[in-house]
């Protein structure tokens, strides 16, 4: 299955350029007689240099310093969006929708910060959301899937939906219920904080890790959750 790419920045109390692409070149048509390739951005975190900017989820990323992204492989655009270092600003050429179906080529330049880009926090699924805090990820997978991710790349929930086919994503605005849609729409609670919720389930496993310590080093998560008394 793809993943989607996360690329953030910071000692997990701030975010730079933080922005969730989509895991695949998507290809876009400029005109009758033009088409392209580029990066779409699924969604933008809150309060960073790439929402400052003026990106938004829906657009697509054309070029990137000048690379354009038909002629570059996936990775070396993700390499590119981040490479300069600390205090360097990056150029986009992004297509935006300006209005319903009217689509502009605009330039964005964004400031890099203290950025990292680790290939083994990307994480499986279809489409993703940011929470409103940004310190969580919704994340729909195949084929009815809804786990929920901290930014650091840990999976912290994770639900059967119970109908396939679900395509939309969207937090409540203060981030307490997740609503997933289709055909039919079905709304989570997640007002029980998840990683107390994460806790309970680890504490709620003890004994069965007592006898079955295998298991434990399965789910890594137990261990570095710092409410679990494990």
């Amino acid at each position: 299955m793809d993943k989607l790419v996360i690329l953030k920045f910071g000692d997990g109390d701030c975010f730079s350029l933080g922005i969730l692409l989509s895991p695949s070149k998507k290809g876009v048509l400029l005109d009758k007689n033009h088409k392209n390739t580029g990066l779409e951005i699924l969604d933008v975190f809150q309060n960073s240099t790439a929402i400052k900017a003026g990106l938004k989820p829906g657009d697509i990323i054309l070029e990137i310093d000048g690379h354009k992204v038909f002629d570059i492989t996936l990775n070396q655009a993700y390499k590119f969006l981040v490479q300069k270092g600390s205090g360097n600003p990056v150029k986009l050429k992004v297509l935006t929708e300006r209005e319903h179906l009217v689509y502009i080529t605009e330039e964005k330049t964004i400031n890099c910060e203290k950025f990292t880009l680790d290939f083994d926090q990307f994480i499986t699924g279809n489409t993703g959301k940011f929470s409103p805090n940004s310190q969580q990820i919704a994340v729909l997978g195949s084929p009815n899937e809804l786990s929920i991710w901290s930014i650091e790349g840990k999976q912290i929930a994770k639900y059967t939906i119970p109908e396939e086919g679900q395509g939309q994503l969207v937090f409540s605005p203060d981030g307490k219920y997740i609503a997933t849609g289709g055909r039919k729409v079905f709304i989570w609670s997640l007002e029980k904080d998840l990683n107390g919720l994460l806790a309970a389930g680890c504490d709620w496993l003890k004994e069965y890790f007592i006898t079955h310590p295998e298991e434990k080093q399965k789910l890594k998560v137990c261990d570095v959750n710092t409410n679990s008394k494990l």
